[in-house]
């Protein structure tokens, strides 16, 4: 079988209705220069799209690029322009649009120039402030470094004081007066940065770490800090479901009762549903997400909860070891009670396990054993005191 032979690559083909650079004298060969060419073609085409087809463009002098200029090309990644280009008020966003055209499902972030000190009137921050008109009515990503360059941390504004991008203004350097003023290596943190200063090169940074994440898909609000305003039941025993309610609760990585922590459901942004563990602790209930740890202005009470009596019989004097949930650490105001005769000698006393003698006035016979802390009263387990 003869092989089908390998068809010869051809250039692709000027789309209609454009204007060919190269049919007004372009080169494309990264020697010639194509600035009087590009402008031939940018004239001829009168606001309509100019064709840049694949190949480097040197530009010998600048390129004065008239407002209204439309640019398409076969793929931007095959078509350069080497040199000098000084856009009008809306060419620049007219290459922006013919690359989202190009490449549709790839998102572009527009950028606004340096800061060079002309102030509020000169033409950048004119031109800086059409890209934000046109960002904000078309919803297009902007990283605005006029604006990282004309405020400190504190949200100082310096842009109405003839600012640079060297962070000097009318008075002083507002990066160094900032640096100065705060604790290096905690506050702001040293390193190189061309034509400007540490501090500034922190603060584009941070916008240009949050940006990316944000089109990568990280949702902003997890670094919210969250808040804890109520929670319900007001007590309950170990193993109880509590209900906590506040706000930036997305994320959590931790609940703690009292410090200990405890296993949850996050179920929207302003709730939470939590276990009381095992060793709690009667306290203050505190939720952890990554932008920060948040307490409750009032505290849980942790009911105690009795499991099992050791031994179930005994006479008046008898040491009987109660186990369960819910005690509290240490004793302080609580108390065991045979019947109504509340017990008058402890052996020993922790959250989980008591140790007791039966009180010397107990009745005869079969009666309840009961628990009773702060959080509460605990349910009865049978003893018998024998004669």
């Amino acid at each position: 079988m003869t092989p089908t032979p390998t068809p010869t690559p051809t250039s692709p083909a000027v789309p209609t209705g454009t204007f060919s650079v190269k049919d007004y004298g372009a080169h494309a060969d990264g020697v010639t220069d194509d600035v009087q060419a590009i402008l031939a073609a940018i004239a001829a085409a009168g606001g309509q799209d100019v064709y840049f087809p694949a190949g480097t463009y040197r530009l010998a002098s600048t390129l004065t690029v008239p407002d209204g200029t439309h640019y398409v090309g076969p793929g931007w990644t095959s078509a350069w322009l080497k040199g000098r280009i000084d856009f009008g008020s809306n060419s620049s966003i007219g290459v922006m649009t013919g690359l989202e055209e190009d490449f549709p499902g790839v998102s572009f972030v527009y950028m606004t120039g340096h800061t060079d000190g002309s102030g509020l009137t000169g033409n950048l921050h004119v031109r800086n402030q059409q890209i934000r008109d046109y960002c904000k009515a078309n919803d297009k990503l902007l990283y605005d470094f006029e604006d990282i360059e004309s405020y400190d941390p504190d949200g100082t504004y310096f842009g109405d004081r003839n600012v640079t991008d060297g962070c000097a203004y009318n008075g002083g350097n507002w990066a160094t007066e900032w640096q100065n003023s705060h604790t290096r290596g905690v506050d702001w943190y040293n390193c190189d940065s061309a034509h400007s200063e540490p501090l500034n090169a922190n603060l584009k940074a941070h916008a240009a770490w949050w940006l990316w994440a944000r089109l990568a898909g990280w949702d902003a609000k997890l670094l919210r800090a969250p808040t804890v305003a109520s929670f319900t039941p007001a007590s309950g025993p170990v193993g109880a479901t509590v209900t906590v309610t506040g706000t930036n609760l997305t994320g959590a990585t931790a609940v703690t009762f009292d410090g200990i922590g405890a296993s949850f459901t996050v179920t929207s942004e302003t709730q939470i549903t939590a276990t009381v563990p095992a060793a709690a602790r009667s306290g203050k209930i505190a939720v952890t997400t990554p932008g920060g740890t948040a307490l409750c202005p009032t505290g849980f009470e942790v009911e105690p909860l009795l499991s099992t009596l050791s031994p179930t019989a005994g006479r008046r004097g008898a040491i009987v070891t109660i186990t369960g949930t819910g005690f509290c650490a240490s004793r302080g105001t609580s108390f065991v009670r045979f019947g109504s005769v509340k017990c008058g000698t402890y052996v020993s006393w922790t959250s989980t396990r008591i140790r007791c003698k039966v009180p010397a006035k107990a009745v005869f016979g079969r009666l309840s054993v009961m628990v009773t802390t702060a959080g509460g009263t605990s349910n009865a387990k049978t003893f018998t005191v024998k004669r």
